[in-house]
């Protein structure tokens, strides 16, 4: 679970085999000054916060498991909320993947889904 905690920057969202990073899409100026940060808190807790600049936009909380050494369930915000195969790209950096994700954003539904995450 150590490997998990902590605090995570979501660089791109892809859905349902696309090759457009959706943070641009569901995000108000994500592509021109927008962060999404996710903290993996104790007992399970997810915090989420959207940064415009330097400034919160808004924040959510959500939970998270890690289901084994490959796998990690994660419901936070309308994008998210599946169990992701995750993959140590090195450096901090990991790609997790979801086959069955439910995306509530705009009715989207059950989806497949692919997180890009760099750990501070």
């Amino acid at each position: 679970m150590g490997i998990m905690k902590g605090k995570w920057h979501t660089y791109e969202i892809f859905i349902n085999g696309g090759s457009l990073n959706q943070m641009g899409q569901i995000l108000t100026d994500f592509d021109a000054k927008g962060s999404y940060v996710i903290y993996m808190l104790d007992d399970g807790a997810m915090k989420g916060e959207y940064y415009i600049g330097d400034e919160l936009d808004y924040e959510v909380w959500g939970e998270w498991k890690l289901e084994s050494t490959e796998y990690i369930y994660m419901n936070i915000d309308e994008f998210i909320d599946g169990t992701f195969l995750m993959r140590n790209n090195g450096e901090g950096k990991y790609t997790l993947y979801c086959e069955d994700n439910n995306v509530a954003f705009y009715g989207i539904g059950e989806s497949t889904m692919v997180l890009e995450l760099e750990r501070e």
